[in-house]
């Protein structure tokens, strides 16, 4: 009997916290090249999850991982090894109006730019 008294006192809050969160944020949209030596035009996907931020340029292959601030300003990086073995950094610097998101997404060969819209859920 006790048992049940637990679960009726802890399982109503802890439902409702649940269906309080919103667990992640799907944005999707161009990234159309504006400086350097650049790729075609093409989709990026970024995931926004409690101020962490997950960016997928292209096809996906890499993401580059960060965060917002307060403010809504996006930062997020990711920095391999180039064919010479120096590094390369790939740098996502935007920021977000409630479902849009715009900035740059910049690496040593080209500067991209970036303009995603909030996915439906």
């Amino acid at each position: 009997m006790k048992k049940n008294k637990w679960r009726t006192i802890f399982l109503p809050p802890v439902l409702l916290l649940s269906a309080c969160t919103n667990p992640e944020t799907l944005f999707s949209g161009p990234t159309k090249p504006i400086a350097g030596t650049c790729d075609p035009p093409t989709t990026s996907v970024l995931t926004l999850r409690h101020r962490a931020v997950a960016f997928a340029p292209n096809t996906g292959a890499l993401v580059l991982r960060g965060m917002e601030d307060p403010s809504g300003h996006l930062t997020a990086s990711l920095t391999l090894r180039g064919a010479d073995h120096k590094p390369y950094a790939l740098i996502l610097d935007a920021d977000r109006h409630d479902a849009v998101i715009e900035g740059t997404y910049t690496t040593p060969r080209c500067r991209y730019l970036i303009a995603l819209r909030q996915t439906a859920d």
